[in-house]
């Protein structure tokens, strides 16, 4: 019987930690607002809706609207060994 709780709990776990993946950022953000006021004050409520507001500023890593595309494109060229 304990075993069977174990697995719904890790099954449960995963399953929404794939939801949480497979939103959207904008979605993310908003259910952060939903939580709030209920887990206001917590550090790792602050992280999560920091790198939530980090990937909705940042863009893509390919993507001229994150500022730091151009930069990792040459940090990533300049470290290659000459042949």
């Amino acid at each position: 019987m304990t075993q069977w709780f174990i697995v719904a709990a890790l099954v449960a776990g995963s399953a929404l930690y794939a939801l949480w993946s497979l939103l959207s950022a904008r979605l993310r953000l908003q259910l952060l607002d939903l939580a709030g006021p209920r887990l206001a004050g917590t550090a790792a409520l602050t992280a999560l809706r920091r790198r939530t507001l980090a990937q909705l500023v940042g863009g893509c890593g390919s993507c001229a609207a994150n500022p730091d595309a151009g930069e990792s494109r040459t940090a990533k060229t300049s470290m290659k060994k000459p042949a």
